[in-house]
């Protein structure tokens, strides 16, 4: 058993009260199962669950579920957003960016060298970063970088405002947004209009020598358009911590590429009684007739 769903597991038996859990597949009556907790429900599970009431993920991003045929889709349905999750996305993010603005990859390649050498500082307002997705992960960490001194950017599908951050909104605006970025964080759901929202002509529209985080999800950032733009110097480094095909391939160039810094999908691991407490929360808020925390959008896709 994985070590982090072995400690939702302990989570939940703690928190749960008279409530049974059940660990997949070990489920001795699953016709009285009333919620399913996954990232992505195991082949065959809501077959087997024939009284099922809530669908409930394991993090922000339900695009896995929501590929799945046999989801019901006329089940309620919720998402994770918790401060433990974007904590951790907002530490994950700035670790990058801070590497990039220190320029500690150099500062890396000094020590390997033995080499004693200061180069002049940048001061971060005058080295924008984006961030694309202003949902919870994107507002927090927005929050982060205005606190440090950056100048920030967001985009996001429809016009938001936020204290401190030049806003941008819809397709008409991502190039304009783009290029004003010295960095740029891709924190979006997965759906058909953000698949791909990084393509060569985005990749250009950035300032040469521009940094790629991203920690969304795979399939966002156009690989082979991010290794040309890597190869022809517009992009000056890319953190991935997320990839169209996870885990990466062995012999996918992604993995040895100079201007790469790969990382396998850890920017904000589950918190297990971050995620007990909230579908406990939205189990007795389905049981109650109350509206549920954080509902999935079928038609948006998150």
């Amino acid at each position: 058993m994985p070590a982090d769903k072995a400690s939702m597991h302990a989570a939940f038996l703690e928190l749960a009260g008279d409530r049974p859990i059940a660990l997949w597949p070990d489920l001795p009556e699953p016709e009285k199962i009333g919620c399913i907790v996954a990232f992505r429900a195991p082949t065959g599970a809501f077959a087997r669950l024939t009284n099922l009431r809530l669908i409930h993920g394991t993090g922000a991003g339900v695009n896995h579920m929501l590929a799945d045929p046999t989801l019901p889709r006329h089940l309620p349905f919720a998402r994770v957003v918790a401060d433990e999750v974007t904590q951790g996305m907002a530490q994950h993010c700035l670790h990058a960016i801070l590497r990039e603005l220190r320029e500690h990859r150099m500062y890396d390649g000094f020590q390997r060298e033995k080499h004693w050498q200061r180069m002049p500082q940048i001061d971060a307002a005058t080295w924008p970063v984006g961030i694309m997705g202003l949902g919870a992960l994107g507002v927090g960490l927005a929050e982060h970088l205005a606190r440090l001194g950056f100048a920030v950017r967001g985009w996001s599908r429809s016009a938001r405002q936020l204290p401190g951050v030049e806003t941008f909104a819809g397709p008409d605006q991502k190039h304009a947004f783009l290029a004003g970025c010295r960095a740029v964080v891709v924190l979006l759901p997965l759906t058909a209009e953000t698949t791909g929202v990084l393509d060569a002509a985005a990749l250009a529209a950035l300032p040469r020598g521009a940094v790629v985080v991203a920690a969304g999800r795979g399939g966002q950032v156009d690989e082979a358009a991010l290794l040309a733009a890597l190869d022809a110097g517009q992009i000056g480094h890319a953190h991935l911590d997320v990839m169209v095909t996870e885990p990466l391939p062995q012999d996918s160039p992604i993995w040895t590429h100079p201007g790469i810094t790969v990382t396998p999908h850890i920017a904000a691991a589950p918190n297990g009684k971050a995620l007990a407490r909230l579908v406990l929360e939205n189990f007795d808020r389905l049981e109650n007739g109350r509206e549920l925390l954080f509902p999935v959008d079928l038609a948006r896709g998150y």
